[in-house]
């Protein structure tokens, strides 16, 4: 908290004032995550065609890669946050997954207008495994730093995501 309040360059006790802990800190911040992908992914949903289900995923999934990637330093921050508070008490991580949770589930449901049948699997699972996808992609594209690479498997996600299962005979 000392740290912070120097970076900031203000009193420990304004820190204090406005974060009762550093958990209540680290929770602010984890919602931060969220907000700078909102707009953008917003604005791109919006601008999606009618019935081109596929575009407008794929659109809102690069967006939210172009957020990301734009501040390598910001996505680390988040995986080193996320793995604090799993280690500890805290509960920041569980805080900042439900904020992507719901934001996603929002732009499924209200944005793309999505209903059940529409995806390969149920509308209700559909944020936890765009989410899971979005991580691991993220993830390998802080370890290799292959921008093509993440921007084709989040291309291809999109596509996967429509495909109708296929049926047995």
């Amino acid at each position: 908290m000392r740290n912070i309040a120097e970076e900031a360059n203000v009193s420990l006790g304004v820190v204090h004032y406005c974060f009762n802990s550093k958990e209540a800190l680290l929770k602010a911040v984890a919602e931060s995550f969220v907000t700078p992908i909102i707009g953008p992914v917003s604005e791109a949903i919006s601008a999606a065609e009618p019935g081109e289900l596929v575009d407008a995923l794929e659109t809102a999934l690069q967006v939210f890669a172009d957020v990301m990637m734009a501040d390598r330093g910001r996505q680390l921050l988040g995986y080193e946050l996320v793995a604090w508070s799993i280690r500890g008490e805290g509960d920041a991580a569980k805080s900042l997954h439900r904020a992507y949770l719901e934001v996603i589930d929002k732009y499924l449901k209200e944005g793309i207008g999505l209903k059940d049948g529409d995806l390969r699997f149920s509308l209700d699972d559909a944020p936890r495994m765009i989410l899971a996808w979005l991580d691991g992609v993220m993830l390998g594209w802080l370890v290799d730093g292959d921008d093509e690479r993440c921007r084709r498997m989040l291309r291809d996600f999109a596509s996967i995501l429509v495909t109708p299962t296929p049926t047995t005979a």
